[in-house]
């Protein structure tokens, strides 16, 4: 799911949401794979004893999600709920 606000785009990462679950043990099994996937745009949930404990995703993805300033987000989100509230 992405929401775009300002000329921003912000990923809002799901759980299960076009993401692919994976083990420890397939990520240290597998690691050059997983990465590699991340650059065309998978993102993964890693579990350890079936518990999620970690996202693999891209730099590009993460530095989005790192530099945004969610305020904003928030202040959006809150006049578009005015706005439903009003009509």
């Amino acid at each position: 799911m992405t929401f775009v606000t300002r000329d921003v785009t912000v990923f809002v990462l799901i759980k299960g949401s076009s993401m692919k679950n994976i083990n420890i043990n397939e990520l240290q099994d597998n690691a050059s794979k997983f990465v590699k996937e991340t650059e065309t745009g998978a993102k993964f949930i890693i579990s350890r004893y079936s518990k999620p404990v970690a996202v693999l995703l891209s730099v590009d993805e993460f530095e989005a999600l790192e530099n945004h300033n969610c305020k904003e987000c928030i202040a959006d989100l809150r006049k578009i709920a005015k706005k439903v509230e009003e009509k």
